[in-house]
């Protein structure tokens, strides 16, 4: 946001891309420089950002995580009699679990692995 039109932090990065590139790969540059910043403002009106503080709340993460988490529980599909997704073998259940990482965006995959409190996805 500090690099929005207008404002002097734009102008020294563009000065500092200037001394770099082509004046034609700066522009480029610029213009997608522009398109994040709209998409980052588009994000910001529909609630998509949020503090730090306030990620660390389990509304704020299921509200995040919500077409993910409504996505079909096993993407194991059973195949004949054998259901892998059923089967109490270890590497049945590892199986399972790095095929429903595969099928989540990566988002999803790295809350689920790294910060996501015990039972605060289940229902």
């Amino acid at each position: 946001m500090e690099l929005k039109p207008g404002t002097d932090a734009r102008e020294l990065y563009r000065a500092d891309l200037a001394a770099k590139l082509p004046a034609d790969a700066v522009d480029s540059a610029m213009l997608r420089l522009d398109e994040a910043i709209e998409t980052a403002e588009r994000y910001k009106t529909e609630g998509k950002v949020v503090s730090a503080e306030d990620f660390e709340k389990q509304d704020v993460q299921k509200r995040i995580l919500k077409p993910d988490l409504e996505k079909a529980k096993t993407p194991v599909k059973p195949v004949g009699t054998f259901n892998l997704a059923k089967n109490g073998s270890d590497i049945a259940k590892s199986i399972v679990r790095e095929c429903k990482f595969q099928v989540q965006t990566n988002y999803v995959g790295d809350i689920h692995r790294a910060i996501a409190r015990p039972g605060w996805f289940d229902s």
